[in-house]
């Protein structure tokens, strides 16, 4: 198929604080930008370092998401790994990361992770960040103030005791306020790993939950 052709580049709003701080957080649609990543089109720099030991390249490198149907690097030579949400992962200098996304549809970071979690992947660092093992991981729709999601840590509450630990939280461009948690075993009785049941409800803070994706343990 011929090459999408790139829109034109907005302002970029930039993340300004926490482990993705100095990426971009979106280009001023983030609900349309994830509807560019669902159709494999786009791409984003997911993760930058000043360095990466044992990779020959000089300078900062970055690890850029690219969608199925969108432009790729044209040098081989470059480490790519299967997306955990399709696409291809590169992990390339930062100049011809920047250029790689400047070639296609450009997308924020906003994008990816809210099709992240909604696909149920989690973060190791911030989902699943000193969670004890034999616990299930589950994709939750909220319902409260959708300006101020809730924090990465807050306690799940089901009933007056706590039964998970909330992880990483956005704004998806169909189920709205989704977020990640790791839930007790024993709240988690029914059903197969991916499973829908939205009948199990709780409380995060000012937020209600439910629900909406049962996932494998950990």
């Amino acid at each position: 198929m011929p090459n999408p052709q790139p829109m034109p580049n907005p302002q970029p709003v930039i993340v300004p604080t926490g482990p993705d701080a100095g990426l971009v957080w979106h280009y001023g649609s983030p609900l349309a930008e994830q509807r560019t990543m669902a159709r494999g089109l786009g791409a984003v720099i997911i993760d930058r370092f000043d360095s990466v030991p044992h990779v020959a390249y000089p300078g900062s490198v970055a690890w850029v998401w690219v969608g199925e149907n969108a432009q790729a690097p044209d040098d081989a030579g470059f480490r790519a790994e299967p997306g955990a949400m399709g696409g291809t992962e590169w992990l390339l200098p930062l100049p011809a990361a920047e250029a790689l996304v400047a070639a296609n549809a450009p997308v924020g970071l906003w994008a990816y992770e809210a099709l992240r979690i909604a696909a149920g992947v989690p973060r190791t660092d911030l989902d699943l960040a000193g969670a004890p093992k034999n616990r299930r991981l589950a994709v939750l729709l909220l319902e409260g103030d959708t300006e101020h999601l809730p924090a990465i840590g807050a306690p799940i509450i089901s009933g007056g005791p706590v039964v998970g630990r909330l992880g990483t939280s956005a704004h998806h461009y169909e189920l709205g306020p989704i977020a990640l948690a790791v839930l007790k075993p024993s709240f988690t009785t029914t059903p197969e790993p991916d499973t829908v049941i939205i009948a199990k409800t709780f409380s995060i803070g000012s937020f209600q939950a439910s629900v909406w994706r049962l996932l494998s343990g950990i």
